[in-house]
């Protein structure tokens, strides 16, 4: 008997619901870069963070850690905890969806400043702004996407315990790693990037 061949469509809807997310934040991010080289351009002087002033002024100044990382941590944790309600609702691949594009689309449209500002340098310039703090972030939420999008076929096998909770709480995890960095690590590397790209 000859196997069916499956439709290429109907491969696309089976495909798991963390692949779509990263087609999506690839899609958006395509679409943050278009977008800048469409209308970003003309208001190229307008983002003064990445103004002269801007960034001299960040070299110099120290960020103590004290007052950053509750900052950081407490805007972090928010944003997490309202992925998790989010996660409850009966729209969460729609709100899981709407956030992974919109850090997409925000990642492509910066990407492409960078570099249309800074040249060939702009582009080490972002990547030294995403790391080493963003993946961590990102791992937080692919968990987290992951756990809900599979949750209700845990409670149907009566698989409730320690390992149906591991993700939630890694993703918290995860989140209070990224704070950790971003607080202290990033801005290091990210004054030293400034001094060896002389920007």
């Amino acid at each position: 008997m000859s196997k069916r061949r499956s439709h290429p469509f109907r491969q696309l809807i089976t495909i798991s619901f963390s692949k779509k997310l990263l087609l999506f934040f690839g899609f958006s991010f395509l679409l943050g870069i278009l977008l800048f080289h469409l209308i970003g351009r003309r208001y190229l002087n307008d983002f003064i963070f990445f103004s002269d002033i801007a960034l001299s002024h960040f070299k110099e100044i120290s960020l103590p850690f004290t007052s950053l990382f509750p900052y950081l941590l407490k805007l972090r944790m928010s944003m997490l905890l309202v992925l998790l309600f989010l996660g409850c609702t009966r729209l969460k691949h729609f709100f899981y969806a709407l956030f992974a594009g919109w850090f997409g689309f925000s990642y492509g449209f910066l990407s492409s400043f960078c570099c249309f500002k800074f040249s060939l340098v702009g582009s080490l310039l972002f990547f030294g702004m995403l790391l080493p703090h963003v993946p961590f972030y990102f791992f937080s939420f692919a968990l987290l996407s992951c756990w809900f999008h599979e949750k209700k076929k845990s409670i149907a096998s009566h698989s409730i315990g320690i390992l149906f909770l591991l993700p939630a709480v890694l993703s918290f995890f995860f989140v209070l790693v990224g704070c950790l960095l971003e607080s202290t690590a990033s801005p290091l590397l990210l004054k030293k990037l400034l001094e060896l790209l002389s920007i």
